[in-house]
């Protein structure tokens, strides 16, 4: 299976990609993957793919800038019914950790039943799987970013969704 990355060219022609699940800042490619990419304009979208051999290869891709901002997790933690401490796959052996609110929607606080039921259902549908798939957005007034949080099959169940299906939080704007 091939692995791959989509990236953005910057003006010094290096290819970065931008990770707003976990700093407003750039991460740059680690040594193993090429310094520069050469015919490709400053803001083109690229995409690198490491094949069966392990080599990698870059270029144009038709992808859109949403695919920068989509990510592999694996949970570490569950907060309350609308926040995760995540483990996030940045791709080519980069990771970070951060606090992750579900974006859209608001669950009870934990002290009370109905925040620990919420919880109690996420820890249940996120404990059947290794990782989850997010997409993650803005952070919020209190430095968490928000995320749409995909697990399960291969379609994915959106658990944002599922909370608000089953009556456990309420949509928040």
């Amino acid at each position: 299976m091939a692995l791959s990355q989509v990236f953005s060219v910057f003006r010094d022609g290096s290819p970065r990609a931008t990770i707003p699940a976990c700093e407003p800042d750039l991460v740059p490619f680690p040594d193993e993957v090429p310094g520069r990419v050469k015919g490709f304009r400053e803001g083109s979208l690229i995409e690198s793919m490491k094949n069966e051999e392990e080599e990698y290869s870059i270029h144009a891709t038709k992808r859109g800038e949403s695919d920068l901002y989509t990510y592999e997790a694996s949970v570490e933690r569950v907060v309350d019914g609308d926040t995760i401490i995540a483990k996030i796959d940045l791709g080519f052996g980069n990771q970070c950790r951060e606090y992750l609110r579900f974006r859209g929607i608001d669950a009870p606080e934990i002290d009370t039943p109905e925040g620990k039921k919420a919880r109690g259902f996420v820890v249940g549908e996120l404990a059947k799987v290794d990782y989850v798939i997010l997409t993650s957005t803005k952070a919020d007034k209190y430095g968490r970013y928000l995320a749409d949080v995909f697990y399960g099959s291969e379609d994915g169940e959106f658990l944002n969704q599922k909370l608000l299906d089953e009556g456990l939080a309420l949509h928040y704007y």
